[in-house]
């Protein structure tokens, strides 16, 4: 079966699907990634200010996007005593 190339409804649909295929391809170039990076994150204030989670540990931790961590340096474990 030929298709003739010359209908006016032919051109148009075709048109049409390049348009919005390529609307599809730059909607999934622009999409924003979920997970933020923590740029100049050097501190535990730096990455809680950044919002990054922190575990409840003691000294607390916080935890960049990359794996780094940085324990709370306010809270000091002192060993137990004999």
């Amino acid at each position: 079966m030929r298709y003739n190339t010359t209908n006016p409804l032919v051109r148009i649909g075709v048109v049409v699907l390049l348009v919005c295929i390529l609307a599809g391809m730059y909607w999934v170039s622009t999409k924003k990634s979920p997970i933020k990076s923590s740029p100049n994150v050097t501190s535990f204030k730096d990455c809680v200010a950044a919002g990054r989670p922190v575990q409840q540990s003691y000294p607390e931790v916080c935890v960049t996007s990359d794996g780094k961590s940085f324990p709370n340096p306010d809270q000091h474990v002192t060993p137990p005593s004999n």
